[in-house]
């Protein structure tokens, strides 16, 4: 097989469209609540499955994905599970940075995340070539591309995009 091909089979250049603008509602606590505040959703609660709450403050929501707050509104709430007060507010999926191969950075593109292999903690860079916040072998879609830079271990030429989850449409 080619270069080429290989190419071809990693990514999927359907080229067009826009970053996700798509919002969606859903609870964060109150003190969280502010324009850009970001977290990750692990998915929902056992504690949360009887709630009342629960198709609002979870159910637009995929699990395994980085959300900003993009507005909030002036709904507050007491959590009946946790106690605390929620705020409604509405989220984006959040671009997540991270250091691919400099032929996968191709704006637009579709790609299947694999975190560098690395174990060095401290470098600068450790956080962009392992993230936290990407499932590893899930199709992201390249959102920006940044700069170059080598790793400090081995040289390698890697490039810093932006990606977001290939499906980003919300539920």
């Amino acid at each position: 097989m080619t270069q080429r091909h290989k190419i071809k089979r990693f990514l999927n250049f359907s080229w067009g469209g826009h970053p996700n603008t798509a919002t969606a509602l859903t609870f964060v606590w109150d003190n969280e609540a502010k324009d850009g505040y970001t977290f990750f959703y692990e998915g929902i609660a056992k504690d949360c499955e009887e709630c009342p709450y629960l198709k609002v403050c979870q159910g637009n929501l995929k699990a395994k994905n980085l959300y900003k707050v993009r507005g909030v509104r002036d709904k507050l709430f007491d959590c009946p599970v946790f106690g605390r007060k929620a705020r409604l507010v509405e989220v984006q999926l959040a671009e997540v940075e991270a250091a691919v191969d400099p032929k996968y950075a191709i704006e637009s593109a579709l790609v299947n995340f694999e975190p560098q292999t690395c174990g060095d903690l401290l470098c600068k860079m450790f956080d962009v070539c392992v993230p936290d916040d990407l499932e590893i072998g899930q199709r992201y879609k390249v959102v920006k591309v940044h700069s170059s830079f080598a790793c400090q271990k081995d040289g390698k030429k890697l490039i810093r995009v932006s990606l977001l989850p290939h499906d980003s449409q919300m539920s």
